[in-house]
């Protein structure tokens, strides 16, 4: 479906729209439901704004917060833990 879709704005709409109704078997509507809101943040011009950006990819968001640990406390290190699939911690480091 993809290569037949044009690469501009209304191709990528069009493409995200038929996807939810794949996905979901329905199509996106205006209720505050997770999926749908995150349906408008890929097709709006939300997405494209720096901050927007900034606060939703992941190593930016690292980035952020070693920063304002570092502000915080000159001396401490922040530390990172990885999630075990059933919700447990599986390892902690330090970086």
């Amino acid at each position: 479906m993809r290569r037949r879709l044009p690469y501009n704005k209304a191709g990528d709409n069009l493409f995200h729209r038929v996807l939810c109704y794949r996905k979901h078997g329905r199509f996106p509507s205006r209720e505050l439901l997770w999926n749908d809101m995150w349906y408008r943040v890929k097709t709006s011009g939300e997405i494209e704004d720096p901050l927007r950006r900034f606060v939703s990819d992941k190593e930016y968001v690292k980035q952020f917060v070693r920063e304002i640990a570092r502000r915080s406390s000159p001396g401490s290190r922040s530390t990172t833990t990885r999630w075990g699939v059933n919700g447990t911690t599986c390892c902690s480091s330090s970086r």
